[in-house]
């Protein structure tokens, strides 16, 4: 290469944007059901000190909150807004989350926060490194009223001083409450050794890997947008091609994204939420 083109490209290689956040998850949270779009898991990234992610229950210690990026980051700093903290009234009369585990791929931390309403930064002993992260609440500073939910207001991840997220995330990203249940990884292959991935991101695209344990060389990918249409969400390939996946809830088990008869390879199989 060109030695000029060469010193030219370096520093833009070396300030490539990270990864973007690609979707925010929860096992649960209050009022589900009746009023959906006040306590969602987009809450925590929506830049906003005023909405919060609540636990379904008093039991904040049976949640878990799961954090999807576009590629790898590595994590060594977390800043979060305790409790609800839409105002001082409010953030007293719900539980506060006291410790967190977070967890990636490479390791996992804890972060303690103090009983105090604004942003808390946290610097990490170690990175945590991954795609995907979950954190869960160990503890809590309890309301007075010990069946309020423990709530989270904000959580942000940081790598070397910069916050990872993007940039249309805040004013752009809202619950939709058809396709939240979608976004994330699915997971297709033997269960607890998952050799296909198929996740869903909140900005309308996906990404589709094949891993297979004993022939890593044989590794393929794919990425491609989506549109949803009523309960269903369409996979568009190359050439015009479509994948029809719609989310079905199995009686007593975990939910399935479910793929027609029809539809083509690798996608025919149905995808389960856990590994």
């Amino acid at each position: 290469m060109n030695r000029f083109l060469t010193c030219l490209l370096m520093p833009l290689a070396a300030h490539a944007a990270p990864p973007e956040l690609g979707y925010a998850q929860a096992s649960n949270y209050f009022k589900r059901e009746a009023r959906p779009t006040q306590y969602p898991p987009v809450h925590l990234v929506d830049g906003k000190e005023g909405t919060a992610w609540c636990s379904a229950s008093g039991d904040p210690l049976v949640e878990r909150l799961t954090f999807g990026f576009k590629g790898e980051v590595k994590v060594d700093e977390v800043r979060v807004i305790t409790g609800n903290a839409a105002d001082e009234e409010t953030w007293k009369a719900f539980g506060r989350a006291r410790k967190l585990a977070l967890r990636g791929l490479g390791g996992g931390a804890t972060v303690t926060l103090a009983d105090e309403r604004g942003p808390q930064s946290v610097t990490l002993k170690s990175p945590v490194e991954g795609a995907e992260f979950s954190v869960e609440v160990l503890d809590l500073y309890a309301a007075d009223d010990l069946d309020q939910p423990t709530c989270i207001s904000e959580i942000v991840f940081y790598s070397g001083g910069k916050p990872l997220g993007a940039s249309w995330l805040t004013p752009q990203w809202k619950h939709d409450r058809t396709l939240a249940p979608l976004l994330g990884t699915w997971y297709g292959g033997s269960p607890g050794a998952p050799t296909h991935f198929l996740t869903l991101y909140a900005d309308g695209t996906w990404r589709y890997a094949y891993e297979p344990w004993d022939s890593p060389r044989d590794s393929k990918s794919r990425v491609g947008t989506y549109e949803l249409s009523g309960n269903t969400v369409q996979l568009l390939l190359e050439g015009g091609a479509r994948v029809a996946v719609r989310l079905e809830q199995k009686k007593g088990g975990e939910p399935v994204l479910a793929v027609d008869e029809s539809g083509p390879e690798p996608f025919k199989r149905p995808w389960r939420s856990e590994p």
